[in-house]
């Protein structure tokens, strides 16, 4: 998506002083939106039933994974909103997603479905920073 957007909180055109930490919350909010698509599309897929009970007993490895990327995040400081930091939550989410899977939830972990588990959330958490980071650009393009 090119340099100039690389860091795109501390971009002057587009910072304010309350936007980093709207943008933090938006992406954490984006990102489990995200993690609850995929574990409802999971569990419809498999013919389970969409209770909370289940879309959480599903869907927590994951969400922890998110935590575990935006703690990525902090320590690289890399933009959240980017590509590249979006790649390094992804990552996280899926890795830590299926250690605690299959580690503690003894919930099994084929091949399969750990090519569908990264596939799908980079499709979903990618798409919604690609999606934003073009709205952006295009609303600082009128800007200027």
């Amino acid at each position: 998506m090119g340099r100039e957007i690389g860091n795109i909180i501390q971009n002057p055109a587009l910072a304010s002083p309350t936007r980093p930490i709207g943008v933090i919350i938006g992406g954490v909010l984006a990102d489990l939106a995200a993690v609850l698509v995929f574990v409802t599309i999971g569990r419809l897929s498999h013919e389970e039933g969409l209770s909370v009970s289940g879309l959480l007993r599903t869907g927590w490895p994951f969400a922890i994974g998110v935590i575990g990327g935006y703690i990525g995040i902090a320590l690289t400081r890399w933009p959240l909103l980017s590509l590249r930091g979006g790649a390094v939550i992804v990552g996280k989410t899926a890795v830590i997603g299926l250690v605690l899977r299959y580690g503690i939830a003894h919930d099994g972990a084929p091949f399969s479905f750990v090519v569908v588990t990264v596939l799908v959330l980079s499709a979903l958490m990618l798409g919604w920073r690609a999606a934003t980071l073009g709205a952006l650009r295009r609303a600082a393009a009128r800007r200027v």
